[in-house]
């Protein structure tokens, strides 16, 4: 457990409320979580991306010589 703070006010001291900081702890973890979980999500899209990239650049990969055959049968 987490020791109570105090704070002075007027010479007198109050005792703070946990239950507000509480809230607020709650809030942050909770926009932590969501931060990583959004993280995670576009790593993965991004890596989906990559790889359906890879697959198109494999449909339309030639050999150099093929290649140079292809552009050598273009009529000029």
């Amino acid at each position: 457990m987490r020791k109570e703070k105090t704070k002075e006010t007027h010479g007198m001291k109050m005792r703070r409320r946990r239950t507000a900081t509480k809230k607020w702890r709650m809030r942050r973890k909770e926009r932590r979580r969501k931060k990583r979980v959004r993280k995670k999500v576009m790593n993965k899209m991004k890596e989906r991306l990559k790889i359906t990239k890879r697959r198109q650049q494999q449909q339309f990969s030639y050999s150099r010589s093929q290649q140079n055959h292809r552009f050598r049968m273009i009529p000029i």
